[in-house]
């Protein structure tokens, strides 16, 4: 089963022969609203998907990641409590992972600690979601960790997004790139936090935020910020907020697109930043990423 995907409610109706397969690699637990999975040592090549309605029934979700290659999918949709995720990312080894709030509601904490010479890759995109989604990431010596996210919403919608990375210890690098769409009288509130301790020497950290707002009634508000405490180390930040450049409307107006189709142009080679960073058909299939027939 090494490599295959997996459905969590699969896991449970087969565990005793996907545990023999993996030689133990796998354990995968609930109690109560808590669940509990384990990706051991070989255990390289799973990719795990969670269906958004099971993800309904937890209030806690805490995984454990012990092996160099191993995928994790979580779609997140409205329930009645919030969600804590806590994902403890063992030295040495590497994590991909995914979430996706389309319309939901939920509040969301996702807690990473990132051990010595791990590492993570993280997408998330959040569509007209009335959710707040708050990550902090704890970043050990020599770890990596790369942050990529798409923001966007419409009506009256307010999305509530935080990232917070704190370099307990040196030698090691992060980086925040993400994008934000808001129209009609929508909001979008971004926070993105450094933090680099005393003793984390030889850190480098960089965050870029990108918003466009696609009608005057909309707000982005981006609050990007510094923390450092050591000399040595490479850190930047960066945010812009405009609207919609007029003359490349103009341009492709002028070449016989109508304005309701060269703002949607524009805007889909604008997302493409965040699309074409995914690493795979699965992840593009997740986010429900087709090309443009424009």
């Amino acid at each position: 089963m090494v490599g295959e995907n997996l459905m969590p409610k699969n896991l449970i109706q087969n565990f005793d022969r996907l545990e023999s397969a993996l030689q133990g690699s796998l354990t995968f637990e609930t109690k109560e609203t808590k669940c509990f999975v384990t990706l051991g040592a070989k255990a390289d090549g799973v990719r795990l998907f969670f269906s958004a309605e099971e993800l309904t029934h937890f209030d806690e979700l805490v995984v454990s990641i012990e092996n160099q290659d191993s995928t994790l999918f979580l779609p997140i949709e409205s329930a009645t409590v919030p969600l804590k995720i806590s994902i403890k990312i063992n030295p040495a080894a590497r994590l991909v992972l995914f979430t996706r709030f389309e319309k939901s509601a939920r509040d969301v904490e996702m807690i990473l600690d990132l051990g010595q010479k791990s590492s993570t890759t993280f997408y998330t995109s959040l569509t007209d979601s009335k959710a707040a989604f708050h990550t902090n990431a704890t970043i050990h010596e020599r770890a990596e960790a790369y942050f990529t996210g798409l923001l966007r919403t419409s009506m009256d919608i307010v999305t509530d997004v935080e990232v917070n990375v704190h370099h307990t210890e040196g030698l090691n690098k992060t980086d925040q790139k993400f994008y934000s769409y808001a129209k009609d009288t929508s909001a979008i509130r971004f926070m993105g936090r450094i933090v680099v301790d005393p003793g984390a020497s030889g850190t480098e950290a960089h965050q870029l935020h990108r918003g466009v707002l696609l009608s005057r009634g909309a707000r982005i508000n981006a609050q990007p910020f510094l923390n450092i405490s050591h000399d040595d180390v490479r850190c930047t930040h960066g945010s812009t907020v405009g609207f919609i450049d007029e003359s490349a409307l103009a341009y492709l107006m002028a070449r016989s697109l109508s304005r309701e189709d060269a703002e949607a142009m524009l805007i889909q080679s604008s997302e493409r930043q965040f699309y074409d960073a995914l690493p795979n058909s699965d992840a593009q299939e997740f986010y429900s990423y087709k090309e443009s027939e424009l």
